[in-house]
């Protein structure tokens, strides 16, 4: 037989390698127990139950339920053992984030932080770490929350019943029940006074303004924690493309960054909190039309959004919004169409289900058969 062929017969029955490759590393096994190599060279020994080899070239191996940490050379980082070791959960093929790794004992009951050296910079007591967002995560002892850097500094007290992640140098946080919003340095720039908002658009800034709540009226404070459009409104979304959707009486308009009044508040609704290349939909009674950030509509009202038939077409959906030119209509007989920009349409109302694709293709299905259609 070949002495070539021999070879590779032996290293396949010897378990040679097999599995992640980062840093030139590979995991091998004898029998069920499992080890590293790097090049044939043998860095950690098959003795390990479990290994993972993350792509900033750290290993992670466990050995009698017992989780061991260490670098692509085989050197053992920590000396102590954990129960779990990372990843966060935005950068989960990588063991480290901002040269922090999260490590709990107990399984998740006590965690804490580690650098790169193995130094614990945050103890181990921990009941909760989140990800990191802008080098700043969520922290849980007990039952309150509060915040941690990439230093291991913890940067507010641990007293808050609710946090969001921060955003644009900001987060929002909940106690007694009120809510307010902090900066990276812990500092409170809202007041903590406000209604708890739960929607997640209008957890953080947008042109400098964030949405807040008291008493169940609407209006919104700058960075500086200055209400500066009056808490006047029974709703609001946060600015997109520096308008906000606005409702007072159960009416709907817009408003700008001033607070002033761009889009009459006298609609039904809009079907979307935001101009979509320019327009929106905006709806009278049960009938709805487009109009522009002028207030100008390009269709009469005269469109539905009764959702009759894409129930049986789980792919589709209709949502008043425009994508590269055109939007999807539909009428008050449930038949599906299509618009462009200037109100026109160039696909007829008399589909049962719409769908537009990359580079202005449109399927339009009728009575089981489908038409395609081009931009």
């Amino acid at each position: 037989m070949n002495i070539r062929y021999i070879f590779i017969l032996l290293i396949f029955l010897s378990g040679y390698s097999f599995g992640q490759k980062y840093y030139n590393l590979r995991i091998t096994h004898r029998g069920t127990r499992l080890g590293v190599v790097h090049s044939f060279k043998r860095v950690l020994p098959c003795i390990y139950d479990q290994i993972e080899i993350f792509k900033d070239g750290y290993i992670v191996a466990t050995l009698n339920d017992k989780i061991h940490l260490y670098d692509s050379n085989g050197n053992k980082i920590s000396k102590q053992e954990f129960s779990s070791i990372g990843p966060f959960r935005n950068y989960p093929e990588y063991l480290y984030s901002n040269g922090v790794c999260k490590v709990c004992l107990d399984r998740f009951e006590r965690c804490g932080l580690i650098d790169t050296a193995g130094n614990v910079i945050l103890p181990l007591k921990y009941k909760h770490i989140g990800t990191f967002h802008e080098n700043i995560a969520e922290i849980r002892l007990g039952e309150k929350n509060g915040f941690v850097n990439t230093n291991g500094q913890i940067i507010t007290p641990i007293i808050y019943t609710n946090t969001t992640d921060f955003k644009q140098g900001f987060a929002r946080v909940e106690l007694n029940g009120k809510e307010g919003v902090i900066d990276s340095t812990g500092k409170i720039i809202i007041p903590i006074e406000y209604t708890p908002d739960s929607y997640d658009y209008n957890n953080t800034f947008h042109y400098g303004r964030i949405a807040i709540n008291k008493a169940e009226k609407w209006g919104f404070a700058d960075i500086k924690g200055q209400e500066i459009i009056p808490l006047e409104y029974d709703f609001v979304w946060g600015f997109r493309d520096s308008l906000a959707a606005v409702k007072q009486n159960e009416k709907w308009g817009f408003i700008n960054l001033t607070g002033e009044i761009m889009i009459p508040i006298e609609y039904d609704g809009p079907l979307s909190p935001e101009f979509h290349e320019g327009f929106t939909a905006v709806q009278l009674g049960e009938k709805l039309a487009f109009i522009n950030k002028s207030n100008q509509p390009i269709t009469e009202f005269k469109y539905y959004n009764k959702l009759c038939h894409l129930s049986h077409y789980k792919d589709l959906f209709l949502d008043y919004q425009f994508r590269d030119g055109l939007a999807i209509v539909e009428d008050a007989n449930c038949k599906y169409g299509v618009i462009d920009t200037n109100g026109k349409e160039i696909v007829p109302v008399e589909y049962d289900a719409i769908q537009i694709s990359y580079y202005g293709k449109i399927s339009a299905w009728k009575d089981g058969k489908v038409t395609i259609y081009q931009k």
